[in-house]
């Protein structure tokens, strides 16, 4: 994992949430007041459009325990070698006929804004439903971290995204790959790999949930919506299906944009 960390800028870990884990997540999302409600949506000029829900700190929820676990946050530090502190976490959820894309970008690409100085950072998105590539599994460019930041631009859609003519001039250099995943399965990443995902137009939605984590070094030189460094506290793996905590999203600090 590690070398492919490195050499590739990504892996996948097949059935990294089994599906009791999978399911205790999924009751943080369909109770009543789930915690989508705290999100906001995203419309592209077609009229497409994506739900997110994004909150600076990790809370004490089944989804906090999993940001917190030894296994995803543990796993990070492993892999940047270094202590790590939550970032962000976010659900993504892309409606069926409706999902919006998400154009090719860099996550430190856009972070480096926010006052973080190096890349080192990782994001562990994990899928909730069945990722195919006619419902927007992701796409990564292999090895692309190796090329450092690339200058993001805002995009029509009010996303920030590399410049197309560039990510051209990439692709004949760096293997495109379709990620398609199954519920429970991890797409580990570094911060300077290039991933997008395609519009929905399936008739399957696509929900994924991420943490994001920066070195505990790395904190931003000037303050912004993102969190400077604090203690991360990890618990054991067995407290995502060990927590019943499904509605108290509080210290969560949910933001309205990204």
């Amino acid at each position: 994992m590690k070398s492919s960390f490195t050499e590739n800028g990504f892996f996948i870990v097949r059935n990294f949430l089994d599906s009791e884990e999978v399911t205790n997540i999924w009751k943080v999302v369909e109770k009543p007041d789930g915690i989508l409600n705290h999100g906001y949506v995203t419309y592209e000029e077609n009229g497409n459009k994506i739900q997110s829900t994004l909150c600076s700190y990790p809370g004490y929820d089944v989804t906090g325990m999993v940001a917190r676990s030894e296994k995803v946050a543990g796993s990070c530090e492993q892999l940047l070698a270094c202590e790590v502190y939550h970032w962000c976490s976010m659900f993504m959820n892309k409606e069926a006929y409706v999902g919006g894309e998400h154009v090719w970008h860099q996550d430190y690409g856009y972070w480096y804004n926010d006052g973080v100085l190096y890349p080192d950072m990782i994001t562990v998105w994990m899928a909730l439903d069945k990722c195919r590539k006619d419902n927007s599994c992701k796409q990564v460019l292999r090895s692309s971290n190796k090329m450092g930041r690339v200058d993001h631009f805002k995009v029509p859609s009010g996303q920030m995204g590399v410049d197309p003519e560039r990510v051209k001039e990439i692709m004949k250099k760096c293997e495109h790959i379709y990620l398609e995943m199954d519920p429970g399965d991890a797409f580990f990443h570094h911060g300077n790999t290039l991933h997008r995902s395609d519009e929905n137009k399936s008739k399957n939605g696509r929900l994924g949930f991420m943490s994001c984590f920066n070195g505990a070094h790395n904190s931003p030189v000037f303050k912004t919506g993102y969190p400077s460094y604090n203690k991360l506290e990890k618990v054991p793996n067995e407290a995502i299906k060990q927590c019943t905590n499904y509605t108290d999203f509080s210290g969560k600090g949910f933001r309205d944009e990204v």
